[in-house]
């Protein structure tokens, strides 16, 4: 019972943050806007607007590059140049990243220097954080 609860609570609050995010999304991010992310599920139903899986799943690409180290699918992440990115952590912090494909992300050069925090998603009692980052005006390689 006590696994059973802990999972449905894990599973509950991260739903909330998740759907949280993609509201903010949808409610401030122009149309058309791309996104980033790990968790690309519920957030692009709320959102709308283009979601790139940042693992790749979702991505046709997958076919052509295969498997990637996380360092090179950053850098392909990157290339993209989304609109947003959200990183999934465990404080909202970028440096606390939760996914080693997060992580890469951030210490991609062009992470320090073409995004800056638009948004920080939580909820009080839960332990998932989603900042959401914003690719800055005139921000390309």
């Amino acid at each position: 019972r006590k696994v059973a609860d802990f999972a449905q609570t894990y599973v509950r609050c991260r739903a909330v943050v998740r759907a949280n995010a993609g509201i903010s999304l949808a409610e401030h991010a122009p149309p058309g806007s791309v996104y980033a992310m790990v968790d690309a599920g519920l957030i692009p139903y709320n959102a709308g607007g283009t979601a790139l899986d940042t693992i790749a799943l979702n991505d046709p690409r997958i076919q052509e590059t295969g498997a990637l180290s996380w360092t090179d699918r950053a850098a392909v992440v990157m290339a993209d140049r989304p609109d947003f990115i959200l990183l999934a952590s465990d404080s909202g912090e970028a440096d606390d990243a939760r996914y080693a494909i997060d992580q890469a992300v951030v210490n991609h050069p062009d992470f320090a220097a073409f995004y800056r925090p638009e948004a920080h998603i939580r909820t009080d009692d839960c332990m998932y954080h989603l900042p959401i980052y914003r690719r800055i005006e005139g921000g390309s390689p």
